[in-house]
């Protein structure tokens, strides 16, 4: 009998950043989508599928835990910074207005807005992931001192599945 042959791993290159993440939100509500990337975004966390583990531990497992996954949820935390347009100084980026406009004030579907999530890093890198789904929408100011920044988070909980979809701006 021969020995097993070992595993040849693959030479990698350098690691992606987080910031190759881009968040669009849709600001129409009609069958074709108008995508509006949300700009300057210091911070995010993207959670596709944030698993909920239920401990399904028993008797006769040996004291061994054991958990088994029950739902998922996709969550996406943002922090963006408020930057007026450079070509137009008395407005705020397109993405952020949409989005605080249905994070005041509104609730149940006013609340709702649709966002695609992509990897994207320009000059290249990987374009594989992307996704889609619906969000309820939280705009949350960070406030400050005097000399801060104006930050907001801008939380967004899953409405059902995020899924998988093709990516819209493809590798060329």
């Amino acid at each position: 009998m021969s020995a097993p042959t070992a595993p040849t791993f693959p030479v990698l290159g350098a690691s992606t950043v987080v910031r190759k993440w881009i968040f669009e939100v849709n600001t129409t509500p009609s069958a074709s989508a108008t995508w509006a990337m949300i700009g300057a975004v210091t911070n995010s966390v993207f959670k596709p599928d944030a698993a909920n583990l239920e401990d399904d531990s028993d008797m006769q497992s040996g004291g061994a835990g054991s958990q088994t996954k029950t739902a998922g949820s996709a969550s996406i935390a943002l922090t963006v910074s408020r930057k007026p347009l450079a070509a137009t100084p008395t407005a705020y980026d397109i993405g952020q207005e949409f989005l605080r406009a249905h994070g005041i004030g509104k609730y149940g579907v006013d609340n709702s807005v649709k966002m695609r999530i992509c990897e994207y890093t320009p000059g290249g890198g990987p374009r594989i992931e992307a996704y889609t789904g619906s969000f309820a929408c939280e705009w949350d100011p960070q406030g400050g001192g005097n000399t801060a920044l104006d930050l907001v988070g801008i939380n967004l909980a899953g409405q059902g599945f995020c899924a998988p979809i093709t990516h819209p701006y493809p590798s060329s």
